[in-house]
C-alpha cells in the first residue's frame, strides 16, 4: 500500500512538471515566421521646413503565415544608447492585416531599446500597396502619428531603372529576433505627394529602390 502511494504521488509530481513544461516550452523554443512580398519600395524623405528626415519602407505581402495584407514601416534616425550609435529606428507600422500588427507588435518590436513603436491598424481602404512590372505605388489616407513625428496622409511612386540587383540581407535586432531576407530589385526614383504640406515632387537618394523581396523569415530563439 505505501508503495502504491509513493508510485502515484510520483506519477503526479511527473504529470504537474509535464505540463507545466509544456506550457512554458513556447516562451523559449525557437520561434520562425515566413512570409513573401511581391512588391516593396523604400525611400528617404527630407522636406526642409517640416520635420526631421524620415525613412519610409512599403511592402505588399501576396502569401505567409499571416496572408495578404499591406504594410507600411517609418523610422527616423536616432541615437539608441543600448547601441552606442545613430541607426534607423523605427516609430511606427501601419497595417491593414490584424496577424501582421499583432505579429510586429508582440514579436518583431517587442523589447527593441528607445521608445515603444505605434502601431497602427487600419481599413483596407486606408492603406494600399501595390507594384505593375518596375513600379510600386503607395498610399495612406490617415496621419501617422507618434510621440515625436506626425507624417500626414501621402502618395509614393518608385520607378525602377537600370539593371536588376540581387541582394541577401540578415538583420540581427537589439531584442533577439534575427529577420533574413534576400530582394530582387532596382535603384529607384521616388515621388511623393502630401496635399497637407503642399508638396508634390521627388524624394529619395542613391538608397532609394524598388524590390520583390523572396523568402523573408523572422525568427527568435
Amino acid at each position: 500500500m505505501k508503495k502504491k502511494i509513493i508510485l502515484e504521488t510520483i506519477l503526479t509530481l511527473f504529470l504537474a512538471f509535464t505540463v507545466s513544461a509544456a506550457c512554458i516550452a513556447p516562451a523559449f523554443a525557437s520561434v520562425t515566421y515566413y512570409d513573401h512580398s511581391n512588391g516593396n519600395g523604400e525611400v528617404i524623405i527630407n522636406i526642409t521646413d517640416h520635420q526631421p528626415p524620415v525613412k519610409i519602407t512599403v511592402n505588399h505581402f501576396d502569401r505567409g503565415d499571416h496572408g495578404v495584407g499591406d504594410f507600411l514601416e517609418l523610422a527616423t534616425w536616432q541615437y539608441i544608447p543600448p547601441l552606442g550609435r545613430y541607426v534607423w529606428a523605427t516609430e511606427a507600422i501601419v497595417t491593414d492585416n490584424p496577424s501582421i500588427a499583432a505579429f510586429a507588435k508582440d514579436f518583431v518590436f517587442k523589447g527593441l531599446p528607445g521608445a515603444p513603436v505605434t502601431v497602427l491598424l487600419v481599413k483596407q481602404c486606408q492603406l494600399q500597396v501595390y507594384r505593375i512590372c518596375k513600379t510600386v505605388s503607395a498610399y495612406w489616407t490617415q496621419p501617422i502619428v507618434t510621440p515625436t513625428i506626425t507624417l500626414p496622409p501621402g502618395y509614393l511612386l518608385f520607378r525602377g531603372y537600370g539593371n536588376v540587383q540581387t541582394n541577401h540581407f540578415v538583420h540581427d535586432l537589439p531584442n533577439g529576433v534575427s529577420i533574413t531576407y534576400d530582394t530582387v530589385g532596382y535603384a529607384a526614383h521616388a515621388t511623393f505627394v502630401c496635399p497637407s504640406w503642399m508638396f508634390f515632387g521627388s524624394v529619395g537618394d542613391e538608397t532609394t529602390t524598388m524590390s520583390i523581396s523572396l523568402d523573408s523569415w523572422k525568427s527568435h530563439s
